[in-house]
C-alpha cells in the first residue's frame, strides 16, 4: 500500500512483530488499529474498524493530538476492561499506524 523503498523489509518487519508477536490484544484487534490509525493520518473520514468501540475516541486523540491523552482517558480504558498491558499495545499499534501514515504523507510530497 505504501512505497517504503528500500526502507520497506525494515518497516515491514517493524509492523509484522508489532501485530503478530504474542501480546495481550488479538492480533486482528492490533493489526485493526495499525491500519485505522494509518488510513485515518493520511486523510480518509471514514475507515473501517476492527477494533472494539471504547478504543475509538482515544485513537482519535492519539492520532491527531497525542499531547492531550491524559490520566482520565486511561481510566477510561480501563473502565472499559482493558488493562495495562492492553493499553501499553494499543499505544504502541496507533503509533505506529499514524507514523506509517505521516511517512506516506512525506513520501507523497517529495514525489510532486
Amino acid at each position: 500500500m505504501i512505497p517504503f523503498g528500500r526502507f520497506g523489509p525494515f518497516i515491514n518487519n517493524l509492523k509484522g512483530a508489532t501485530v503478530n508477536s504474542p501480546g495481550n490484544l488479538d492480533s486482528d484487534i492490533r493489526n485493526g488499529i495499525v491500519n485505522y490509525a494509518l488510513q485515518r493520518t493520511i486523510g480518509e473520514s471514514n475507515p473501517e474498524k476492527e477494533f472494539p468501540d471504547a478504543i475509538n475516541e482515544f485513537l482519535e486523540k492519539l492520532i491527531f493530538n497525542p499531547k492531550s491523552i491524559n490520566d482520565t482517558d486511561i481510566s477510561d480504558l480501563i473502565r472499559a476492561d482493558f488493562n495495562e498491558d492492553e493499553i501499553l499495545e494499543i499505544i504502541n499499534c496507533g503509533s505506529l499506524g499514524s507514523g506509517l501514515g505521516r511517512y506516506k504523507i512525506i513520501h507523497d510530497l517529495l514525489r510532486e
